[in-house]
């Protein structure tokens, strides 16, 4: 645990746990995501639920942080903990099920603001 000070956020307390090596640890681990979803391309949005993940492993394993590439997530789709490919020697500790990415259809405003902007371009084209 790392304690700063609220306006400078100079570190005032630093707690450090000691760990065997031959024990293993569940620890939360960043998440990196590569690539645009597909789904973007096809007019959704992403929505991370989730940027870190819970894994168990042994100390000599532990990974700093894990690369998820979402390039593949179409319009509707959505990646679970699960579907994170681990390195080895690594395990999920949390829930499988738990929801790390989603690619959702734009928000009824949103939808017609870029039907609008789609409207114009198509418009505009045609007057080329």
């Amino acid at each position: 645990e790392v304690q700063r000070e609220p306006v400078s956020k100079r570190v005032i307390h630093i707690d450090f746990q000691a760990v065997a090596a031959g024990e293993t640890v569940e620890v939360a681990v960043p998440l990196t995501f590569l690539g645009e979803p597909q789904g973007v391309i096809e007019g959704g949005a992403p929505q991370m639920h989730r940027h870190e993940l819970l894994v168990s492993c042994l100390p000599a394993n532990l990974p700093s942080g894990i690369e998820v590439d979402i390039s593949g997530l179409g319009l509707h789709a959505h990646l679970t903990a699960a579907g994170i490919a681990l390195p080895q020697g690594v395990s999920l500790a949390g829930d499988p099920e738990e929801l790390i990415v989603a690619v959702t259809s734009p928000s009824g405003a949103a939808q017609e603001a870029a039907e609008d902007v789609a409207e114009e371009a198509a418009a505009n084209d045609a007057d080329a």
